[in-house]
């Protein structure tokens, strides 16, 4: 990391007034601190990401979810699952949301994932016979949307529809593309949970 950035480097043997430990008290709130929180975390060397993890514990899911959206290491990202399964009892109130657009051959989704707290990130995704488009869009306040309407740019067709609904249409619209030879992005790896069947 550039030494200009080394003021975000987290030590596990400071206390809290630290600038990166303002950022992870931010993050639950500010889309822009959480933004910068998920960078500071990706530029960490392995070790100095897994004595965060645990100092973060389970105490803020809001971080976790964060963290766990940029963690490339398997087993760190299984020690981030795991915190965020502790702290499931907040997972009962989460508020996802989606909308949809023309069919299974010329049409799109956005996803919006309520994370914990007051966060939310979403992912606009479109399709056209054999091409497929995966675009994260920023994080944000999970109430914000008319934000999201706007970043999204979505057509004058597009209606809400259940969270689960759009993610069936798009299981369907992946699957036939992929018998057609079309490379799944790796764009939406992070979204790869909202497929699993336990999710809540």
């Amino acid at each position: 990391m550039p030494r200009s950035n080394l003021e975000l480097v987290w030590d596990a043997g400071a206390d809290d007034g630290t600038p990166f430990g303002a950022l992870l008290k931010a993050a639950s709130r500010d889309p822009e601190a959480a933004a910068g929180l998920a960078l500071a975390y990706a530029e960490m060397p392995a070790e100095a990401r897994a004595e965060l993890i645990e100092r973060v514990g389970a105490a803020d899911p809001n971080a976790l979810a964060l963290l766990l959206g940029v963690e490339e290491d398997p087993e760190l990202s299984r020690k981030l699952a795991r915190a965020l399964h502790e702290s499931a009892p907040e997972r009962a109130t989460r508020r996802d949301a989606a909308v949809v657009w023309g069919d299974t051959s010329d049409g799109g989704v956005v996803l919006s994932r309520h994370l914990h707290g007051q966060l939310a990130d979403a992912l606009r995704i479109w399709w056209r016979d054999a091409e497929l488009g995966v675009e994260p869009l920023p994080h944000g306040r999970v109430d914000d949307v008319e934000r999201l309407r706007a970043q999204a740019s979505l057509p004058r067709n597009a209606h809400a529809v259940p969270f689960e609904r759009a993610v069936d249409t798009l299981t369907e619209v992946l699957w036939r593309l992929h018998r057609r030879g079309t490379p799944i992005p790796e764009t939406l790896r992070p979204f790869a949970e909202i497929f699993s069947p336990r999710r809540p």
